[in-house]
C-alpha cells in the first residue's frame, strides 16, 4: 500500500523530526490519521507492514527483549528466526514459551548455545494450571502439504481447542484429491499432552518492560495470555494474532490498558501509549 501523506500525519512527523537522530526513541501517536510511532530512527504508520515493524524494533540501538509465546520449533514460519540467529553478538535476550514437547524439544536445540536465549516447555494463561493441548501426531503433520504450498503448516496447528485443530485440517481442504480423501485420518490424528499453565507474569523478563516486546501466536486463547501480563510492567510492543477486525476483544482490552493500534492486519502491532 503506497504511503498516505496526509496533513495531520506531515504535522507529526514534524513534530517528531527531531527524535531521529536519537538511538533507541520510542513515542507516538493514536489520534486519528496521525497514527504513528517512532522506534529508533524509523517512523512506522498504519500502513506500514509487520515486517517493518521487527527491522525497526531490532534495529532501533536498544538492547531487545523479547518474550514470544508459541515460538514452535523456532523455524517454521517463525518471523523471529533471522533476528536471533544473530543473537549471540547482538544486543538481544530472549524467552521463548513452547508447550509441545516434540516442538520445544527442537527449539531447546536450536538455540542449545545461544546463552541470551531461554526456552520454556509450559504455556502461558491467566493464572497456574494445567490443561490438555491439542496438535496433530507428528509424523501425520509430515504427509499434510498436499499439493502445496509445501509450508509443513500442519505442525503449527497447537491449541486448547480441539476444534480449533479441526477446523484448520478442514480449512486446508484446498490441498488437492489426495488431502481431501484423507481428512478424516487427519482429523483423527489430532492427540493431546498435558502442560503447566502459568501466566506471563511469572516469566523474570515480564517485569523489565522498557523496549519488551511480547510475540503471541497460541491458536485463538492469545487473550488469555495477554490477560496474564503484569499490569504494573505493561510491556512496550505487543504482536497479537487477530483475526477479527479492530473492534475485538483483543484490541478493546489492550486500548483499555494504553495501547494504541499500530500496523499488520491478522498479525497487530499494538504500542503502550506510555513510550
Amino acid at each position: 500500500m503506497a504511503w498516505r501523506f496526509q496533513i495531520p500525519f506531515r504535522v507529526a512527523q514534524l513534530r517528531r523530526r527531531a527524535r531521529r537522530d536519537i538511538p533507541g526513541a520510542r513515542t507516538g501517536s493514536n489520534t486519528g490519521d496521525d497514527v504513528c510511532a517512532w522506534i529508533g530512527a524509523c517512523m512506522l504508520t498504519r500502513s506500514s507492514s509487520l515486517r517493518d515493524f521487527y527491522e525497526a524494533y531490532f534495529s532501533s540501538g536498544k538492547e531487545a527483549r523479547v518474550i514470544q509465546v508459541g515460538a514452535n520449533d523456532g523455524i517454521m514460519c517463525d518471523p523471529l528466526r533471522r533476528f536471533l540467529v544473530h543473537g549471540t553478538n547482538q544486543n538481544i535476550r530472549a524467552v521463548l514459551v513452547e508447550p509441545i514437547p516434540y516442538y520445544y524439544t527442537k527449539l531447546r536445540n536450536l538455540y542449545a548455545d545461544y546463552p541470551n536465549i531461554t526456552v520454556l516447555n509450559v504455556a502461558c494463561g491467566v493464572s497456574w494450571g494445567r490443561a490438555p493441548i491439542y496438535f496433530i501426531e507428528p509424523s501425520v503433520a509430515d504427509q499434510m502439504n498436499g499439493d502445496g504450498p509445501p509450508n509443513d503448516w500442519a505442525h503449527g496447528q497447537g491449541s486448547f481447542d480441539r476444534n480449533v485443530v479441526k477446523y484448520w485440517i478442514e480449512r486446508n481442504r484446498f490441498r488437492g484429491e489426495d488431502y481431501e480423501r484423507n481428512i478424516d485420518h487427519y482429523i483423527e490424528s489430532i492427540i493431546s499432552v498435558d502442560v503447566e499453565i502459568i501466566p506471563l507474569s511469572d516469566i523474570e523478563m515480564s517485569g523489565q518492560n522498557d523496549n519488551l516486546f511480547l510475540n503471541i501466536d497460541v491458536q485463538g486463547f492469545e487473550l488469555d495470555v495477554i490477560r496474564g501480563i503484569d499490569w504494573g510492567h505493561p510491556p512496550a510492543y505487543i504482536v497479537v494474532e487477530d483475526y477479527l477486525n479492530e473492534a475485538s476483544p483483543i484490541d478493546k482490552y489492550l486500548i483499555a490498558r494504553g495501547y494504541f493500534y499500530l500496523c499488520g492486519r491478522v498479525d497487530k502491532v499494538y504500542v503502550h501509549a506510555s513510550g
